[in-house]
């Protein structure tokens, strides 16, 4: 089996890319505001957490009553288009 120099050097050069650019980051920079002075401050912040239930329950209903009516009119065209005997 003939080894190809080609695709040694490429795979030897993807795998000095890949271990170079997996270096460790740099830790994230500290927050502002009074963050650590009186206290942390609460997690969160000021995110309501009712309106995207509501608009959630909104879809699913809406959701369900499109395949609710489909489901109804797929029956009612068999029974149509049964023949009878």
């Amino acid at each position: 089996m003939l080894i190809n120099p080609k695709l040694v050097f490429l795979y030897l050069f993807l795998f000095c890319l890949a271990i170079t650019s997996l270096q460790a980051q740099e830790p994230p920079h500290p927050p502002s505001g009074n963050h650590g002075l009186h206290g942390n401050q609460p997690a969160g912040g000021n995110a309501r957490v009712g309106d995207g239930i509501g608009i959630v329950i909104a879809f699913a209903l809406a959701y369900s009553y499109r395949k609710l009516n489909r489901t109804k009119k797929n029956n009612t065209s068999e029974q149509v288009n049964e023949p009878s005997e």
